[in-house]
């Protein structure tokens, strides 16, 4: 796989065109999902004014003084919840190396999950556009799950119907300026390696670059940034759902060569996990005789809450 492999591919057809038009954008998806795991979204209707200004109040907010922050904290003691502020060198996503240089603040459905959102006080207006943004990527994001369904030929409103109660979360995350001796003498990097646990992943980066996917080689290919471009990945669950037919890829986040000493790195993930009831059994349409099942059945819930414990 070189740069190139991960697609871009224009999804306005799928939102806008015709039942031709769609079915080409869906052709590219499914073969995207099935030999890499990534692709990235251009015209996907999300103005780049609504983005900026969700980059512009996660940057204020993680230039607040730590005690600030510190008041929305992230809840270790409640897997469930799963929200909250995490400062730098809390989380670990590679469990083999050192913790990731990184601080990040995420939120769920406010609507569903408003009571266990924690924010940090007079932060209206940077609360206001968080769930703005939410809103809109929530969209988004179910519209990637339908074009998943008319790949793999499931009956329609499969996966709809299994992610009702919005599991989701929005993760905003702020990357400091290091120099890059420090991954070189301590092993450390911005997020370890490690794939996503759900169903897809959306994300948002800023210029900077650095992020990288492993390719069947084991080598690690860079995701170059993309004007207005938003970047799709495939979840554990997905894989699982299809037997690995949709990849579930290997990515880190590294300091680019070309950075110097570095430049601080934001970036924006909406992660789109099932309903905690929703069983994951494998596709009959993804086992062959080639490709017998491979997984049990498991709820979604008790997937997520151990995977989510070893992180921290």
């Amino acid at each position: 796989m070189s740069a190139s492999r991960v697609p871009v591919i224009d999804f306005a057809p799928f939102l806008h065109g015709d039942a031709e038009a769609r079915a080409t954008v869906v052709t590219a998806i499914d073969r995207a999902a099935r030999e890499v795991g990534f692709m990235c979204l251009v015209g996907h209707g999300l103005p780049d004014t609504r983005l900026e200004e969700l980059f512009q109040a996660q940057r204020d907010f993680f230039a607040l003084p730590d005690t600030v922050k510190a008041q929305a904290a992230f809840a270790y003691d409640d897997t469930d919840a799963n929200t909250g502020y995490v400062a730098v060198g809390k989380e670990r996503l590679d469990v083999k190396r050192a913790p990731d240089l990184k601080e990040s603040f995420q939120i769920r459905e406010p609507a569903l999950y408003g009571q266990v959102n924690r924010w940090p006080p007079g932060q209206e207006a940077f609360r206001a556009t968080a769930e703005d943004f939410f809103a809109a990527v929530s969209d988004l994001s179910m519209r990637v799950l339908e074009a998943f369904e008319l790949g793999l030929g499931t009956e329609p409103g499969y996966f709809r119907d299994r992610h009702r109660t919005h599991s989701q979360i929005l993760r905003l995350l702020h990357y400091p300026p290091l120099p890059p001796a420090f991954q070189a003498e301590r092993g450390q990097a911005r997020a370890g390696g490690h794939t996503d646990y759900g169903s897809v992943t959306l994300l948002f980066q800023d210029d900077i670059g650095g992020l990288e996917v492993r390719d069947a080689d084991g080598k690690w290919v860079p995701v170059d940034p993309v004007p207005g471009g938003v970047v799709i990945n495939t979840g554990d669950i997905m894989a699982r759902w299809t037997n690995d037919v949709y990849r579930s890829t290997l990515h880190r986040v590294r300091l680019p060569e070309q950075s110097g000493v570095g430049r601080a790195r934001y970036s924006v993930a909406f992660f789109n996990d099932p309903d905690n009831d929703a069983e994951i059994r494998v596709l009959d349409q993804c086992v062959s005789a080639d490709n017998g099942c491979r997984y049990p059945p498991i709820l979604t819930g008790d997937y997520l809450v151990n995977r989510r414990a070893a992180s921290y």
